[in-house]
């Protein structure tokens, strides 16, 4: 299935809700994980953007999860990227391929729910990040559910290459930002702790000699 030509600007695609730049995609893949690891994109359509970033970025595994019965189901993914579930357009159920995704993708969900089944699921598994992509005018809908003890606070990515009735938000694992920072706390203590060191030694009668290098 041959791909739309992409630009600066956004454009609209009959093939997905979302519409498309070369700016989303460099965002996109710049804060998704790389292979090995995967994405899995959950409600994925006819697969169009899941594909299109595959095409432009070789370095994402990007999978995707559909409703079984919705219509006309996946066009562009690979068959072995697509992954289906039982149920209705519109349901809530989840796929467990997502306990060992390491980032989620939400392109224009319909119901706040299903992000919060997916976290409430496997929201301890191996899920690093969640990217959320929709109109502006929704995410207050959907926002109550990325906030909670497993993640950090949503954070909007500014000049993602959509319009600006859409938006992008990541939202990052809780324990890997404390990590971080639990680091960085230990590096302030440890540069305090040579300071004072300094000051004493800056007082004391006898001269220290140091070595350089």
């Amino acid at each position: 299935m041959k791909l739309p030509e992409l630009s600066s600007q956004p454009i609209s695609h009959p093939d997905c809700c979302l519409s498309l730049s070369l700016p989303l995609l460099k965002c996109l893949a710049k804060e998704l994980p790389k292979s090995p690891e995967y994405i899995l994109s959950i409600g994925s359509g006819k697969g169009l953007l899941e594909q299109i970033l595959k095409t432009h970025y070789s370095s994402l595994d990007i999978q995707g999860v559909e409703i079984k019965d919705a219509d006309g189901v996946n066009k562009y993914l690979p068959e072995g990227d697509m992954w289906t579930i039982l149920g209705s357009v519109g349901s809530c159920g989840t796929c467990s391929r997502a306990a060992m995704a390491s980032a989620w993708m939400f392109a224009y969900p319909r119901n706040p729910l299903l992000v919060r089944n997916y976290i409430r699921e496997f929201g301890d598994g191996k899920v690093k990040m969640l990217i959320w992509l929709g109109p502006r005018n929704d995410w207050d809908d959907f926002a109550l559910y990325f906030e909670g003890a497993h993640f950090e606070p949503p954070e909007e990515v500014k000049d993602s290459g959509l319009p600006a009735y859409e938006m992008m938000v990541v939202v990052r694992k809780r324990d890997l930002k404390c990590r971080k920072k639990s680091g960085y706390m230990e590096g302030v203590a440890v540069d305090a702790s040579i300071e004072e060191m300094a000051a004493t030694l800056s007082t004391s009668k006898d001269p220290v000699q140091t070595e350089d290098g």
